[in-house]
């Protein structure tokens, strides 16, 4: 097959006065650049949005679960104390008992 050649070629000032409405490399580059900034700085924003909902989300569960607990432990430290209350107690009556089994045998023995 034989090539068929254009009757009416086209001249390079010709070409450059067709193509001067379409972008060249450097414009669609530049395009590009400042499509991918906006994306970045988009996502940056929402990876900043959804932390911070996140973070509001753990601040409202850690506020309950210390609501919750609270009461445990106060109840806890009461029964602590009770208990630090009654061992006093015991070995205060313990050592009562003891005193008046010594003051017992003296008479006993005498």
């Amino acid at each position: 097959m034989k090539k068929q050649t254009a009757q009416n070629a086209l001249t390079k000032e010709e070409l450059k006065d067709i193509l001067k409405d379409y972008p060249r490399k450097n414009d669609l580059d530049q395009r590009f650049i400042a499509s991918q900034n906006a994306f970045r700085a988009e996502i940056k924003y929402e990876f900043s949005m959804m932390k911070e909902e996140i973070l509001a989300g753990m601040s409202k569960f850690t506020n309950l679960i210390l609501t919750a607990i609270d009461p445990l432990l106060k109840e806890i430290e009461t029964r602590r104390e009770d208990r630090e209350i009654g061992t006093a107690q015991m070995e205060e009556a313990k050592n009562r008992l003891n005193n008046h089994e010594k003051r017992i045998t003296k008479p006993e023995h005498s």
